[in-house]
């Protein structure tokens, strides 16, 4: 049995004689390092990414740049209740349209600008106007016997749930 590690004696065979001051024999050397620790796992680093944020959709989209993107996480950081959206837009880094787009597709919506024409008597009537009002929702058509509607907060499951 051969040994690739610690002291050994010098002899004067080739399969024995030190290989420098390791003390690893020089048949155990290969061109690509030790055999025997040639074929060990060694994972890649991956980067470990939180949740999806606004932000990301943002830089995703081209509208922000890296530093503004870091400028905005110090903030959060250091005021946790400030609002990412609101300090986007105090500093004139994007518009409003692009929170809102940035938000649709976020939750996994289709962003649409509405007009009135664009609006389905029908579905307009399947909800109370004084609903609309106070929800911010609008029907907007039926689809498939499917109530389409447009929403100020994508995230309000609350209403999801009235109209459903």
């Amino acid at each position: 049995m051969k040994r690739l590690f610690g002291p050994q004696k010098e002899n004067n065979t080739s399969d024995n004689s030190l290989n420098g001051s390791v003390g690893i024999s020089s048949s155990a050397m290969t061109q690509d390092g030790i055999r025997g620790l040639s074929c060990l796992y060694s994972p890649q680093k991956t980067q470990v990414k939180g949740v999806r944020d606004i932000l990301d959709v943002l830089f995703d989209n081209g509208k922000i740049t890296t530093e503004q993107v870091e400028q905005v996480r110090q903030i959060k950081t250091i005021r946790r209740s400030s609002d990412m959206e609101q300090y986007l837009l105090d500093n004139n880094f994007v518009e409003q349209q692009d929170v809102l787009i940035a938000k649709a597709e976020l939750c996994g919506h289709q962003f649409r600008q509405i007009k009135s024409d664009d609006v389905d008597k029908q579905a307009f009537d399947k909800l109370a106007v004084d609903y609309i009002k106070q929800s911010l929702v609008m029907p907007i058509e039926i689809h498939d016997e499917t109530l389409v509607i447009a929403m100020a907060d994508p995230n309000n499951v609350f209403t999801i749930d009235d109209v459903k």
